[in-house]
């Protein structure tokens, strides 16, 4: 037996909230993806600061032993 026009419309609704429902749950994951994404990036650019300190550290006492080994 045929579906009435009310009773299409009531599936589209429903069919239509299940969607709008899916649809922010993956927007919601997509940002918490980003968010952590984004911690981990600031968490490597903490450390690659940390290396280039280190390093400028160490050619700051490179150029000191230089200047007095040879004047």
């Amino acid at each position: 037996m045929p579906k009435s026009v009310a009773d299409l419309n009531k599936d589209i609704s429903t069919k239509t909230l299940e969607m709008e429902e899916g649809v922010s749950k993956f927007n919601s994951a997509v940002m918490q993806l980003q968010a952590k994404n984004q911690e981990k990036a600031m968490q490597i650019q903490s450390g690659v600061a940390e290396i280039r300190s280190g390093v400028d550290e160490e050619i700051k006492n490179i150029n000191l032993y230089t200047k007095e080994f040879y004047g």
